[in-house]
């Protein structure tokens, strides 16, 4: 049986996404970026779930494919029941795991070699840093962008820093556990959904050929998703949203 100290703390974990989904309900940016998180979900899931790989190099995809939807609807839970910092810290991975499907979509001769690399070969060739220079070079972007958004949600999320208690308890202790923040949710729902619509068009860019509804399904995302970008992006066919300025996604 729960203990009742759990039980309670879930029963306020609840109340918390119930009021957070009323907040979204009453901005329309706030309903337009989890309508487009959702989006980016969807043809994630439709294509690691749904197709049926030809290679193993497809494969392989199709797992990173779960590993950033799994991620997503983490951060999805956390962030919609006031764990802002937790679900900020998933955001980090979605980033992570984006940033190395990028870099396997214009180099996949090294998906394979990814794959049977070992923990040294992992770390040193495609370790975040190595992905992180590998795209830099890629674009010829003269600034290193992902570095500094990797390493601000590294600070202010995944470890342990004095600057990351603002996200865990803005108000000191008197606020322990989960709360529900307006300014805290906006930043939120503004950052899982910049990378994952870069997510979701970098892995679909794996899949050039899928099955008839599959072409569909890609289509309506890519419809959705310009609409999205141009109203609160400005740009409708940005190609590495990684490489704009943190923490907010333009008109937010």
């Amino acid at each position: 049986m729960l203990p009742e100290n759990l039980a309670s703390l879930h029963k306020h974990e609840e109340q918390i996404r119930a009021d957070s989904l009323r907040l979204i309900e009453k901005h329309e940016n706030f309903s337009d970026h989890l309508a487009m998180t959702h989006g980016s979900m969807a043809i994630i899931y439709a294509l690691a779930h749904d197709h049926a790989n030809a290679t193993d190099d497809e494969l392989t995809i199709q797992y990173l494919g779960l590993r950033l939807f799994n991620t997503a609807a983490s951060s999805l839970k956390l962030g919609l029941s006031g764990y802002y910092q937790s679900a900020f810290a998933q955001v980090r991975d979605i980033f992570e795991t984006v940033a190395l499907l990028d870099y396997m979509c214009s180099s996949p001769e090294q998906i394979g070699a990814w794959k049977a690399s070992d923990k040294k070969q992992r770390i040193s060739k495609f370790g975040p840093g190595a992905i992180r220079n590998a795209l830099n070079e890629r674009d010829r972007l003269s600034t290193n962008k992902r570095k500094e958004m990797y390493d601000r949600l590294s600070e202010y999320a995944s470890h342990a820093t004095s600057p990351g208690f603002q996200l865990l308890a803005p108000e000191g202790l008197g606020l322990i556990g989960p709360f529900l923040s307006e300014k805290y949710l906006k930043a939120w729902l503004e950052e899982v959904v910049k990378y994952l619509v870069h997510g979701a068009t970098i892995f679909m860019a794996h899949f050039p050929r899928v099955e008839p509804p599959l072409l569909l399904e890609k289509a309506g995302f890519l419809n959705h998703a310009n609409v999205w970008r141009e109203k609160y992006m400005g740009n409708p066919t940005q190609p590495h949203p990684s490489a704009q300025p943190a923490p907010t996604s333009g008109r937010g």
